[in-house]
């Protein structure tokens, strides 16, 4: 037994309907657990180009492909609504996966949606890759913006490697720092006097270059 979308329980409702707006023929199918599926699906497994998977109901559930296991013969759960377009007399066209319930991310789900429905196929392609190139030059400048940042929060210490280097002092100054030993019911604290951590001294570096 399939389960229905609720609008207001489910999903917002203003998504529910602004999507119903958009094309009638999409529909809200609730993946109980993680499935193999085909692009195009209906009950016949096989009848429409050579088609590997179906819907069925299995485990006590209706299934959209074939089930992926534990390895141990239990389902594995993903508890998702996926958008699905009638397509007959094929079956149903897969269209997305709603990967969160954020009234941004539905927002932005529904001007793709808008613009596939109403747009060429090349049109929506082309929609796309200016999509990606504004995410990479606005990824870039953050890096340059974190490199600047990283440069001036620097500059006094490669002052100092500069000055020591002028004056001919090339040899590490092994920086050292104080500490005190101690362990509960101690009297006399012992201190001694350790060299720096990586972590605790030189230059500032991003995280990534750390690992």
């Amino acid at each position: 037994m399939r389960r229905i979308c609720k609008p207001g329980v489910d999903l917002p409702a203003w998504f529910y309907h602004d999507l119903k707006g958009i094309d009638s023929k999409l529909e809200f199918v609730w993946h109980e657990f993680r499935t193999l599926y085909d692009d195009v699906m209906n009950s016949y497994t096989g009848s429409f180009e050579e088609s590997r998977y179906n819907i069925h109901n299995e485990f006590g559930q209706e299934f959209w492909g074939y089930p992926m296991t534990d390895g141990r013969g239990n389902p594995i759960p993903e508890l998702s609504w996926h958008i699905w377009r009638e397509q007959w007399p094929h079956g149903l066209c897969h269209v997305m996966k709603i990967e969160s319930t954020e009234d941004g991310y539905l927002n932005v789900l529904l001007s793709r949606l808008h613009l596939q429905a109403n747009s060429t196929p090349k049109k929506y392609q082309r929609k796309m890759a200016e999509e990606a190139e504004e995410k990479r030059l606005k990824e870039q400048k953050d890096t340059q913006a974190l490199m600047g940042d990283i440069q001036v929060a620097n500059a006094g210490f490669l002052n100092k490697i500069k000055e020591n280097a002028a004056r001919g002092l090339w040899k590490p100054t092994n920086p050292t720092k104080d500490q005190i030993i101690s362990f509960p019911g101690q009297k006399n604290r012992s201190r001694i006097i350790r060299p720096l951590e990586d972590h605790e001294g030189g230059l500032i570096l991003p995280d990534d270059w750390k690992k």
